[in-house]
C-alpha cells in the first residue's frame, strides 16, 4: 500500500465514525439541550476539520497548488485550535442549580418532598 491509499483510508474511517457520532448526539433522549447543542456543533466542526483534511490530501499530489495547500495549512490550523475553547466552554457552560438538583433527586427523577404533619 502506498501513502496515498493509507491516507484515504484512514479518513474515510474517521468520516464514519464522525458520522454515527453525529447522530448519536443529534438523537440521543437523555442528555440535556446545552449538550446536545454542544456535542453537534463539535462534531460539527470536526466533520469541517476532515474535509480540510481530505481537501489537503487531493492538494498535496498536485506541485502546482501550493498556494492553495498554504491557505488549506492556515484553515486546518484554525479548525485544530478552535476545539480547545469549545471544550473550555463546555466545561463552563450552564449547570443545575442545587435547587434543580434538589427538586430533580439523585437520578434526576421528580421527587416529592416529605411533610411532617
Amino acid at each position: 500500500m502506498n501513502g496515498l491509499t493509507i491516507q484515504l483510508l484512514l479518513l474515510s474511517t474517521t468520516l464514519i465514525m464522525l458520522l454515527m457520532s453525529l447522530v448519536i448526539a443529534a438523537v440521543l433522549p437523555g442528555i440535556d439541550r446545552w449538550s446536545k447543542r454542544f456535542f453537534i456543533a463539535f462534531f460539527t466542526v470536526l466533520l469541517l476539520y476532515w474535509g480540510v483534511d481530505l481537501a489537503e490530501v487531493i492538494v498535496e499530489g498536485r506541485p502546482d497548488m501550493g498556494v492553495a495547500l498554504g491557505i488549506l495549512y492556515y484553515i486546518d490550523s484554525l479548525f485544530s485550535s478552535i476545539m480547545v475553547p469549545m471544550l473550555t466552554a463546555y466545561y463552563n457552560g450552564p449547570r443545575e442549580s442545587d435547587h434543580d438538583r434538589q427538586l430533580n433527586g439523585e437520578h434526576g427523577i421528580i421527587t416529592q418532598k416529605e411533610t411532617i404533619p
